[in-house]
């Protein structure tokens, strides 16, 4: 079977994991390996982030999983994303917890940030849901041209 979270499709029926080291088949179906956990995660100003004029002014969560799909030589984030997932995951917090995290310390936004946001994809999605209904913007900060919603 392809995994369907993004476009390397990697076969998880001939390997333990995809290229990523996040999903492997359980029960026939893609499923996160580490579910609920992030590496790591901080409070800033949104202009410290790679988004130009959205909410200027404003605080922002950011947070990233770790591992990556990606094999960037450049990539500062290398060290953290590419350590096995139960040394670099320091945290264990539900969507609610890290948006009731966020809306506590008074941010306006969440960030994706660290990895690429495919990763950790159904879990960023969830965060995105949540936040809306909140009235908390989120936004992706790792391409060159980051997704703002």
């Amino acid at each position: 079977m392809k995994c369907p979270v993004c476009e390397l499709s990697c076969d998880l029926t001939t390997l333990t994991y995809g290229r990523c080291g996040m999903y492997h088949l359980k029960n026939g179906r893609p499923a996160m390996r580490y579910e609920n956990r992030i590496a790591t995660f901080s409070i800033g100003r949104i202009e410290d982030v790679p988004v130009l004029h959205f909410n200027p002014g404003s605080l922002t969560l950011v947070f990233g999983t770790a591992s990556c799909n990606f094999d960037c030589s450049y990539c500062l984030n290398s060290y953290t994303l590419k350590r096995d997932g139960n040394e670099a995951l320091q945290y264990h917090l539900t969507p609610q917890e890290l948006l009731q995290k966020a809306l506590s310390e008074g941010c306006r936004n969440i960030s994706f940030g660290i990895n690429e946001p495919a990763v950790a994809f159904p879990y960023f999605m969830e965060i995105a849901t949540m936040a809306r209904k909140q009235g908390v913007k989120t936004a992706q900060c790792f391409r060159k041209y980051p997704t703002v919603r």
